[in-house]
């Protein structure tokens, strides 16, 4: 889904805040203001923490990030409805569910 990005800042697990870019539709979801403090972008091999929406009525999901852990949509349990009103860019609009929490990682790189 093509469209406008937004850059935002990344708390990451390891303390550090990093400026990173996704799609306006999704920091508008998540809830994320604009980024003012990060510096340079996640460290080689890390990927950052995200959760799905399921769509109720037509069954799609989509991967939603998140650079914040205290955010209310992060911390909403799984199953808890939301509605999204589509702009001009993103998924359909609808009532969609949260899905589970997919936590930040590093991989090893040689």
């Amino acid at each position: 889904m093509a469209g406008p990005t937004q850059r935002i800042d990344y708390v990451s697990d390891d303390g550090h805040t990093y400026d990173i870019n996704i799609p306006a539709w999704q920091a508008t979801v998540a809830g994320e203001p604009v980024g003012t403090t990060g510096t340079g972008s996640l460290p080689k091999g890390g990927r950052r923490r995200y959760r799905m929406m399921l769509n109720t009525g037509t069954g799609r999901e989509y991967k939603v990030a998140f650079a914040n852990t205290t955010l209310s949509n992060w911390t909403s349990g799984t199953g808890s409805s939301i509605t999204y009103s589509r702009g001009q860019y993103g998924p359909p609009s609808g009532t969609y569910v949260w899905g589970g929490r997919i936590g930040e990682r590093q991989l090893f790189k040689h």
